[in-house]
């Protein structure tokens, strides 16, 4: 069972520690599928929470048989066939769509779909979700591990998120990737359908889905391509592996601009995407080391932290919970008057400077001019000029 992907047994003795800690919170618990053996686990989760003095509410097919104090069950026991995903027609959820009650927490599982995590935005709560599962066997691939041990010279990663689909590349730009990756003795991983692009080179692997953390962690990968997204950026950047960035849009310029100011990488842009420049690209990363002893440099500063990110995010969540919403911490920005928010008051100031200046400036050229004018006029018969 993972949450985030981390397991949740490793965890639970964290949350509940943490839970102690903090002010009584009122939790929402949601559980649609009809599956004792995920409700063992969860079930534990929620019932440790009422105990620690939170006050859970659990939707669910699993109702306590004995009463526990904080803990309250809203039913739908035996409503629904297995797998069935019909529960909002359920009169206890209908009344909970409608409930004006207040939360501070929702938990919601996923398993295959996300449909309960809707009650987070309807109680304006905060949401954790628990997933119940390993990733389907569809998102595995039986040959990948055997590909990537068996290059020694190293792999290129190559891939361009969710959202940017190579395959959609113009056909000059789409052919110089091919004749560059068949010329590497390196292996090429490459995120992409592979029934939407040409015929791959014998040492290209292509798939439409890849482990993506798991990827750039591998010893023998050498290089991401990659399109220079913050989570993605972030992973080549914990794994120590240089970048190749091609940002696209929004933000990752802006990233590909850190990665290349920060000695772990090059950018390349799609316009200038071509056979010589993509190589010439390549070549430098993978035969440059002071791209990979700076990746990996990066990779040690990144990872030498206090505690691990989730335990870090855990604390901040709950710290907001314990300080009613931490005001203190609020940007000073909101509390801004409204000509301060619009700057008027800086640009009064502005305005006032320039014309001050500009006054000074005609008070001064109007006194030379008019000493230069009485310097030049003629001085009148039968008077002395003094």
């Amino acid at each position: 069972m993972r949450l985030g992907g981390v397991s949740l047994l490793l965890l639970l003795p964290l949350l509940l520690q943490n839970a102690a800690v903090c002010d009584a919170a009122n939790i929402l618990a949601v559980v649609w599928l009809i599956s004792p053996s995920h409700f063992s686990m969860l079930g534990q989760l929620f019932s440790e929470l009422a105990a620690r003095g939170h006050n859970v509410t659990v939707l669910s097919h699993f109702p306590r048989q004995a009463l526990q104090p904080n803990y309250t069950d809203i039913s739908i026991a035996s409503s629904l066939p297995s797998y069935a995903n019909k529960v909002y027609k359920h009169p206890e959820v209908e009344k909970l769509v409608h409930s004006q009650d207040h939360y501070d927490l929702v938990i919601a599982e996923i398993f295959y779909v996300d449909c309960m995590a809707v009650f987070a935005h309807k109680f304006r709560a905060p949401p954790v979700s628990i997933v119940t599962s390993m990733a389907f066997p569809s998102a595995y691939n039986r040959d990948l591990k055997q590909f990537l041990d068996g290059s020694p010279q190293g792999v290129v990663y190559f891939s361009l998120g969710t959202m940017v689909r190579p395959d959609t590349f113009a056909p000059e730009k789409l052919q110089a990737l091919l004749d560059v990756f068949d010329e590497l003795p390196q292996r090429v991983l490459w995120k992409v359908d592979p029934t939407k692009v040409p015929r791959l080179p014998p040492n290209v692997m292509a798939s439409k889905w890849m482990p993506q953390n798991d990827v750039p962690n591998h010893p023998h990968v050498r290089v991401f391509i990659t399109h220079s997204g913050l989570m993605g950026t972030q992973e080549a950047v914990a794994a120590g592996v240089p970048m190749l960035a091609t940002p696209m849009f929004d933000d990752q310029f802006l990233n590909a601009d850190r990665v290349v100011a920060g000695g772990s990488g090059l950018k390349l842009l799609y316009r200038d995407l071509s056979r010589g420049t993509l190589a010439a690209a390549l070549n430098q990363l993978l035969n440059d080391p002071r791209y990979y002893e700076r990746a990996k440099q990066l990779s040690r500063l990144f990872r030498d932290r206090p505690r691990p990110p989730l335990e870090e995010a855990v604390y901040w969540v709950e710290y907001v919970i314990r300080h009613q919403g931490a005001p203190h911490l609020r940007s000073a920005a909101l509390d801004l008057a409204w000509y301060q928010y619009l700057l008027l008051d800086v640009a009064a100031f502005v305005v006032a400077t320039m014309a001050a200046a500009l006054l000074v400036l005609y008070l001064v050229i109007r006194k030379i001019s008019s000493c230069l004018v009485g310097a030049s006029c003629p001085v009148p018969k039968g008077k002395k000029r003094n």
